[in-house]
């Protein structure tokens, strides 16, 4: 089948799913993984042969580049230390617990491929992390902490698996030359998409681009992440962190905040279509391998028909186990560490670390370093246990998205804080402010109209408490754009000074540009509804 055709039909798919959850409530992975497997079963038969190298270089780095855009500065710059030690100290913990685990539950795998296997299942993966905690209410610190998690420890876990393949295939291995080898490997790829976000900025800055060229500028940022994957692939250095670092740096840089508006719009519009066919191409292909994977495919392992069926399920369960524990074990001795520090003024609650525990999903980068693995020896010899080594994989990526879809909407039932929407109409209130300050120093012919434009940012702050305005057709269009740019430049300020995240910052910018786009085409006037009864 033509690629184009499987792209077509992938992106059907993930429409399909999309919308079968409105009737079936599942989360939409989960979803998306039973359209694939259905479409890959009779009568249908699809086909789709998954080049691991080229399905991590087309789905990975615009991913993990949008969710280091989305990730918060503030909880980043706090989550520091613990975010640190889940994306290295844990997953080098799963691998030395989880390897000799293996090999003692199954003696015929040797010992370098039982690394293997929990170097592959050691990193969440941060699309799927993001897509299955999507619908439930995780608290901030710990959906922060998870995605930060997800978007770093996919280094630690793929350049585990790089030393333990080389020390299947013979290479042999040095605990010395190995740290080595991953601190320059994944600050080299830090550095590689800090640098190309760096010139780009700069770039944008010299004005090249017109600043209202939404186009471009939308089309050079989908790149950006491609080009950071591809130049740290080819120095030898990490991609996928390399991605993550330049959708980080291009929040720091504020790349677009003080763009024009129709730029950030087209730019987040963009984002979002991407994120979604990406997300669910990537789970439709996962469904569209299971039966492959788990019949006479690539694994050579049909669970369907095998005597040792049981006994594979047994182990694919016990490592799903084994692998919650062990994350238990890390976040709780991390908290009381963190406590004994004075890092933490306490230790989290049981609910949060049972839920910090299950939330370990594994996803993409599990799979697709799986089917990475070679498939014969330097003397021409199959490599050990690669079958087996792919059906566990695969097992343990459909068991944590079920143990995680299932049981996280238990610990997590409530919906936004009223922290959440006091903070929010505080920032409302104080930009609100700062555009009156700025029309109360106007002194024009247009006095009249900007006495009448300042009774309405007083009627929005009264209204503020009561949650509602509405947009109506009227005057002042230039007037209004000296207010926009002064609620602006205040929403700014407030970020600049670490008083709001980046997430209230992005939530209210983006009204702000919608009642500018709504300037472009018609002046607007923003006036009471109390007439409504509202």
């Amino acid at each position: 089948m033509h690629i184009l055709e499987i792209c077509l039909i992938l992106l059907a798919l993930t429409c399909l799913s999309s919308s079968l959850t409105r009737w079936v409530k599942l989360p939409l992975p989960l979803m998306q993984i039973l359209v694939g497997t259905a479409a890959a079963l009779p009568p249908f038969h699809l086909a789709v042969t998954l080049d691991p190298h080229l399905f991590l270089f087309l789905f990975i780095p615009p991913l993990l580049f949008a969710d280091g855009w989305r990730l918060p500065q503030t909880a980043l710059k706090t989550l520091r230390w613990p975010v640190l030690g889940h994306a290295v100290g844990l997953v080098l913990f799963t691998i030395f617990v989880g390897g000799y685990t293996l090999h003692w539950l199954i003696p015929a795998m040797p010992l370098s491929v039982a690394f293997a296997v929990a170097a592959l299942v050691s990193p969440t993966d941060a699309v799927a992390v993001s897509a299955i905690i999507e619908r439930v209410k995780v608290p901030p610190t710990l959906m922060h902490l998870l995605e930060s998690e997800s978007m770093l420890n996919d280094a630690s876990g793929l350049v585990a698996l790089k030393f333990a393949v080389a020390a299947t295939l013979g290479a042999g291995f040095s605990l010395l030359n190995a740290a080595g080898s991953f601190l320059f490997i994944a600050l080299g790829g830090l550095v590689v998409g800090w640098l190309l976000t760096f010139v780009y900025y700069h770039f944008q800055g010299w004005k090249f681009i017109h600043s209202s060229d939404a186009a471009v500028q939308t089309v050079l940022l989908g790149l950006l992440p491609f080009a950071a994957y591809a130049l740290a692939e080819a120095l030898g250095l990490s991609g996928i962190l390399a991605a993550v670092s330049a959708g980080l740096s291009a929040s720091k840089f504020n790349l677009f905040e003080e763009a024009h508006f129709s730029t950030r719009m087209q730019a987040a519009s963009t984002s979002n279509v991407i994120s979604f066919c990406f997300n669910g191409a990537i789970f439709v292909l996962l469904g569209l391998q299971l039966p492959s994977i788990l019949g006479d495919g690539p694994s050579g392992i049909n669970l369907f028909h095998s005597n040792d069926r049981l006994a594979i399920l047994g182990e694919i369960v016990a490592l799903s186990i084994l692998l919650v524990i062990l994350r238990l074990v890390w976040v709780l001795v991390s908290a009381i560490f963190g406590y004994i520090m004075k890092s933490r003024s306490e230790v989290p609650g049981c609910r949060i670390m049972l839920a910090s525990s299950l939330a370990g999903v594994r996803g993409a980068i599990t799979l697709a370093g799986a089917l990475s693995l070679p498939n014969v020896l330097p003397d021409g010899e199959s490599f050990p246990s690669r079958d087996l080594a792919i059906t566990l994989a695969t097992g343990v990526v459909l068991c944590s998205m079920l143990t995680a879809a299932v049981l996280l909407p238990l610990f997590f039932r409530a919906g936004v804080t009223e922290t959440a929407k006091t903070d929010l109409s505080n920032v409302r209130i104080t930009i609100i402010e700062a555009a009156i300050e700025a029309l109360s120093r106007i002194d024009t012919m247009v006095a009249s109209h900007t006495i009448d434009l300042i009774k309405d940012y007083r009627a929005r702050l009264t209204l503020v408490d009561q949650g509602n305005w509405e947009i109506n057709e009227e005057r002042f269009y230039k007037l209004y754009k000296i207010a926009l740019k002064a609620e602006r430049m205040k929403l700014l300020e407030l970020r600049r000074d670490g008083r709001i995240d980046d997430v209230l910052t992005r939530q209210i910018l983006g009204e702000i540009d919608s009642v500018e786009a709504a300037l472009e085409r018609q002046p607007v006037r923003l006036i009471p509804i109390e007439s409504k009864g509202l």
